[in-house]
């Protein structure tokens, strides 16, 4: 996902032009005014539009190379950045810039401003303070519980058989 607000400050359109033209059926001048400033593949252009006009914070962003058989996703919720990627129909992996395939999400979303900086914020951090900056994945604490639960479980229901019978 990504903030509308901020895709729209990044690529100098006005918001209020699109929504006025949306709300007057002029989808075609909306959809070449995103794709001309920005160069959003028509799947993008549609989800940002569509945030729009919906008013929604977020957009959806996708990027598919489909002539690398590549597809790279990335996601900023709550202030960390997931990037994901696969190629040639495996499935999708977490990476980052110490990933050997990095060099490839860098060329699919070289004009995301907050991929250059996730790179730089992660370069700068990653070997002396690997959780410093509020750009780095990290792991969900469910993660960390989900076996300590579960055993838990057992044991409970374990008691609670032995109790009836």
């Amino acid at each position: 996902m990504q903030n509308v607000k901020t895709a729209l400050e990044d690529f100098g359109i006005d918001k209020n032009e699109i929504l006025s033209l949306l709300e007057n059926d002029e989808m075609f001048q909306a959809i070449r005014i995103i794709e001309t400033k920005t160069n959003f593949n028509m799947t993008n252009t549609m989800h940002l539009l569509n945030s729009i006009y919906n008013k929604e914070e977020q957009f959806t962003y996708d990027f598919n190379a489909i002539e690398n058989n590549q597809k790279v996703n990335y996601e900023i919720k709550d202030g960390n950045v997931t990037v994901t990627f696969s190629e040639n129909g495996e499935p999708e992996k977490v990476i980052d810039p110490n990933d050997k395939d990095w060099p490839k999400v860098r060329k699919a979303l070289n004009h995301i401003p907050e991929i250059a900086e996730y790179e730089k914020e992660f370069s700068e951090n990653a070997i002396n303070h690997p959780k410093k900056s509020s750009l780095f994945v990290e792991e969900s604490p469910v993660k960390k519980w989900k076996y300590f639960v579960l055993i838990v479980a057992i044991l409970a229901a374990a008691y609670y058989l032995y109790q009836n019978y």
